[in-house]
């Protein structure tokens, strides 16, 4: 099976919710070495995981960088269009 993961907040591993997403992918590259797992990031990460983990950059759209709005567009539908 494939599986999409929203690894926006990845960028932020010191946060909690960065914090929870890079332990949640160490527990599954653990336990699956069956599915397919792509994890969509708005920049290029330097994570080591498994072969069946495959990290994908969706850049954010230049004008709207480092604002709430840039995150909402990229979540909403950058990351809508590359699934």
């Amino acid at each position: 099976m494939k599986i999409g993961i929203n690894g926006y907040y990845l960028t932020t591993l010191y946060s909690g919710i960065g914090q929870y997403s890079v332990n949640l992918l160490s527990a599954l590259s653990k336990l699956d070495s069956n599915n397919e797992y792509f994890i969509f990031t708005p920049t290029k990460l330097d994570l080591h995981f498994p072969s069946n983990f495959h990290f994908i950059e969706i850049p954010p759209l230049p004008f709207f960088s480092k604002t709430f709005f840039n995150r909402f567009i990229w979540e909403e539908f950058q990351l809508g269009q590359a699934l």
